[in-house]
């Protein structure tokens, strides 16, 4: 048995909806009886008649709420006169989807609201026409594990960046040519929120483990840390990172210097909840968004309250502006109602159906609103400029203090049908095991309930509307819809579920909209099913053999790995070259690390399975698209930065020429390797202080300069690799000199050597005694760990079914599976506990039967296994039986012998652990009182 000390780890398989699915319809529950497998009948109905145009799409679609949004109209795409609009969406499913609206731009001559030219490339263009068809899918990438919380755009809109409760911040090159994100850092709780700091290419993320964390892109690894002592669940911050504000359950919106990582002031106000946060690009105003309904605009240089504006009559869930000056915003509630403010004047863009969690919108054309409680994305006409103008709006930059709500008269009529849609698929969200252990029941987003074989990896078929509002209006005066997800799939689990009875093997959840399966060491080999119960075309083997169910999956998940460890057990691996810097990387952030790919390494199943390319390829940015940060920062300053720190003369041209040179090679994004302790966590100890903030070492890079020969280390470095061996080399060197950084250092991964040597020597691969199940091999496969801070899991490997075969997937499978698996699969041997669950039982002669004699009088009350099958129990009948017994040798007993419990003929098949919970337990129902009826009493006659 492995040690209990090493790290635990689980494997998790996923089943995705499809629209293969047969109907199915509920025989009668006399049906039941004597029977392991769930209720249903085949239906001859065709599934498309039930089907939705949304689901016949053979693009991916979101499959539950969508939570945030981020909006590119700057990113041209090949063949195309100018940029079209790119709309971002991520949300619970874990997934991270690009849709081109089709939108008519032209160059922009000023920046939005203001008489200053443009500056960064991500203002370059503004919206001229609106869009004129619905928007088309372009590409998506399965992102994280867990509901994804927060996305925004850096990096010249090149690099997405993503926040996951699977605590996790992502970075994705979705113009580049791999497909796999890479890990920018890590929480040790959700992540809730991102701001970023486009001047110096840091990201600022806060999550419910209470702590704000600011993440160098280029440098790679965490510069501070910010003690916020509540969760964050709102957070922004300023271009140049000078100034940092979170939002809490505290009700106060908390003004942070990242400098030194303490909290400057308090802003007070608010009676409930912060839930979103706006700062003005010169960092002397602010916005806060509240559950208490209200939104205040906030003066930073004497940190006092500007103007309370109360239009929402319900929680304030999201703001959105564009302007430099906050002067123009936008605010979504719960109750679904779209605002729009321009200076004291306030106009209702839109109600929709379900609460606002995020907006975005463009110069004053389109609003794009998302709702956590629906899986599509609607987009709205703005309120049109040219109305705005003739209600003489006052412009004045500093707004008269106003404390009451404007007038129904002031604002225009509300306008509740979207310009667009962009819907989503329906999703799965609530999972029920059945008592066999092998067969679910799930219900998605649709109220659609679906019956899954967790052991064949398919959808057994989706139940009738029609049977199941039966079920659920079987009892009197029950109203349907009244039931929640729970107590509709138990009410349907009633009435179909079988009589098996079967050790727990497995844990299952429906967290990202699909059916996951987590295998774990503690329970995973303790399921186990007879030969005949599988439904599998099975030649040469006995019914009654039993099989570990565990077993059965997990060598048929990984038939293509064990194949591939056959045909090479006695082959080196091919060595890297020595251009492909074979190294692995720990992930450098605090936190548990993450697996990952070298350069010259083949692509894992994970850039096929979870991306899906772009059809148009985009054209990368002009290089002279973003100016210098150090030439900012005099104009920061000239606005009245108040509480921006000065900052040095930062020689960063040449950082940003190499990135967009860089960005024209189009490179691949790669993951990291897993180790026992990231250099980042040690660092952030060395440089934590007593009280948990950190120390002036960790904060002061906030105000170092980047080296030159140090511009694509860290994380962008690995994410920007050159298509040339000179450029490959240098970074190669530039690694190799980051030695006095340890936030940066790279750490080679030890081999797995011992685990697989021990392994091979052993081999006797599973599949030589499993049963073949053909899968699908689109079925995605992951590997997680857990942290050494929590009890959650951490993906450290991601793939397909049918790539585990490849040799990129078989060097990590190789280092990232658990050793119970690889003993399995590899060496077949099973660890479970030898420990057999009993049933004890009275085994005595029917009170009708004439001819057959009786028991010995010491052997009626019996004790046996409970996976025992009543066949044995014939057969223990006949060989006690008196030596003038009338059962016959010759003939199979179950031809001869008939078994009864409560007055019910007992299948040869039925096995005592089921003949004690279902047959016997309904006597004992009718007499609870009756403590002899603890143990079944089974009866035996001939036939």
């Amino acid at each position: 048995m492995p040690s209990s000390t090493h790290t635990k780890k689980r494997l998790t398989y996923v089943l995705k909806e499809n629209n293969n699915k047969t109907l199915l319809g509920i025989p009668d529950a006399s049906a039941r009886i004597n029977r392991t497998f769930p209720l249903y009948s085949r239906l001859e109905e065709a599934m498309e008649t039930s089907m939705t145009t949304l689901d016949k799409d053979d693009h991916p679609r979101h499959s539950l709420g969508v939570t945030t949004l981020a909006l590119d109209t700057a990113t041209q795409l090949s063949g195309k006169p100018g940029p079209e609009g790119i709309l971002y969406t991520s949300g619970k499913d874990g997934l991270v989807a690009s849709w081109q609206l089709g939108i008519q731009t032209r160059q922009r001559n000023r920046r939005y609201g203001t008489e200053s030219p443009v500056e960064h490339f991500s203002e370059k263009f503004e919206i001229e026409r609106e869009p004129q068809s619905a928007p088309i899918f372009r590409q998506c990438v399965q992102t994280h594990t867990d509901h994804c919380n927060d996305i925004l755009l850096a990096m010249q809109n090149q690099v997405l960046i993503s926040a996951s409760s699977d605590r996790t911040v992502k970075a994705w090159r979705p113009h580049g040519d791999a497909q796999v994100p890479t890990v920018v850092g890590t929480h040790a709780d959700f992540v809730k929120v991102l701001s970023h700091a486009r001047d110096r290419h840091w990201i600022a993320s806060g999550g419910l483990d209470r702590f704000a964390r600011i993440w160098d892109l280029n440098q790679g690894g965490e510069v501070v840390r910010l003690p916020a002592q509540h969760s964050v669940y709102a957070l922004t911050t300023n271009h140049s990172a000078g100034l940092l504000l979170t939002g809490t359950p505290s009700r106060a919106v908390n003004v942070w210097d990242p400098r030194s990582a303490k909290l400057v002031h308090n802003l007070d106000g608010h009676t409930d909840n912060i839930r979103s946060l706006l700062l003005s690009e010169d960092s002397t105003k602010a916005l806060s968004a509240s559950s208490d309904s209200t939104i205040k605009l906030w003066d930073l240089r004497n940190m006092s309250t500007i103007k309370t504006f109360e239009h929402h009559h319900d929680s304030v869930w999201s703001l959105f502006s564009q302007s430099p000056s906050l002067e123009t915003f936008y605010s979504g509630d719960r109750q679904g109602r779209i605002c729009k403010v321009v200076g004291e004047d306030v106009k209702d863009v839109a109600t929709a159906r379900h609460g606002i969690t995020k907006l975005v919108a463009s110069d004053d054309k389109l609003v794009v609103s998302a709702s956590a409680s629906s899986s599509s994305v609607s987009i709205w006409n703005d309120v049109d400029q040219k109305e705005q103008d003739d209600e003489e709006v006052d412009h004045d930059a500093t707004p008269k203090l106003k404390t009451r709500a404007p007038s129904i008269s002031s604002r225009i009529s509300t306008r509740n049908d979207p310009l667009a849609v962009i819907r989503g698929r329906h999703g799965i969200i609530r999972a029920l095991m059945l008592n066999n252990r092998r067969h679910v029941l799930t219900l998605n987003t649709q109220r659609h309930v679906s019956l899954w074989d967790i052991v064949t990896c398919v959808c057994v078929g989706q139940y009738t509307d029609e049977a199941v509002d039966a079920i659920l209006g079987a009892d009197e005066g029950a109203d349907a819809l009244t039931l929640t997800s729970q107590e509709v799939l138990e009410r349907v689990r009633d009435k179909i579920e079988g009589q098996a009875v079967t050790n727990a093997w497995n844990s299952i959840d429906c967290q990202t909209g699909s059916l996951a399966v987590h295998l774990d060491e503690s329970r995973c080999f303790d399921g186990e099913a007879y030969l005949d119960e599988l439904g599998l075309a099975i030649e040469n083997r006995e019914t009654d053999q039993r099989v570990n169910l565990a077993k059965l999956v997990l060598t048929n998940l990984l038939r293509h790995f064990i194949d591939y460890e056959k045909k090479h057990i006695g082959d080196e691996r091919p060595k890297p070259s020595p251009e492909t810097n074979d190294k692995a990387y720990i992930n450098q952030n605090a936190g548990t690390p993450t697996v990952g790919t070298p350069s010259g390494t083949p692509q894992i199943g994970v850039s096929r399975q979870l991306a899906t390319p772009p059809a148009t390829p985009a054209l990368p940015p002009p290089a002279l698209a973003d100016p210098p940060p150090s030439e900012r920062t005099t104009s920061s300053h000239s606005r009245g930065d108040y509480i921006a720190f000065e900052k040095k003369n930062e020689q960063q041209s040449g950082e940003k020429s190499a990135f967009l040179e860089a960005s024209q090679n189009r490179p691949a994004l790669v993951l990291r390797s897993p180790d026992n302790e990231s250099v980042a966590e040690t660092s952030s100890k060395k440089n934590e202080t007593p009280d948990g903030s950190s120390s002036p070492a960790l904060a002061s890079p906030l105000l170092s300069s980047s080296p030159s020969n140090s511009r694509l280390g860290g994380l962008m470095g690995r994410m920007l690799i050159s298509n040339s061996r000179r450029d490959k080399k240098e970074s190669i060197k530039r690694e190799e000199s980051k030695e006095s950084s340890p936030v940066i250092t790279p750490i080679q991964m030890p081999e797995s050597t011992n685990t697989m040597d021990s392994v091979k020597s052993r081999f006797k691969p599973a599949t030589d005694d499993v049963t073949s199940i053909i899968l699908n091999d689109n079925i995605p496969i992951g590997v997680s760990e857990e942290t050494h801070d929590s009890e959650a899991f951490v993906s450290i490997y991601r793939g397909l079914v049918g790539t585990t075969g490849e040799l990129g997937d078989v060097k990590h499978l190789e280092k990232s599976l658990p050793e119970w698996v690889l003993e399995m699969v590899l060496c077949n041997n099973v660890y479970k506990d030898p420990r057999t669950p009993k049933a004890t039982f009275w085994l005595e002669r029917h009170p009708d039967e004439k001819d057959l004699g009786g028991l010995p009088e010491s052997g009626n009350r019996l004790t046996a296994s409970r996976f025992l099958r009543a066949r044995k129990l014939m057969n223990y009948v006949r060989d006690k039986l008196p030596a003038d017994k009338t059962v016959s040798n010759e003939i199979p007993v179950e031809e001869q012998l008939e078994l009864y419990c409560n007055n019910v003929k007992l299948d040869v098949t039925l096995t005592l652990g089921a003949i004690k919970s279902y047959i016997w337990q309904a006597r004992r129902n009718d007499e609870p009182d009756d403590d002899s009826l603890i143990d079944p009493v089974i009866y035996y006659k001939k036939t």
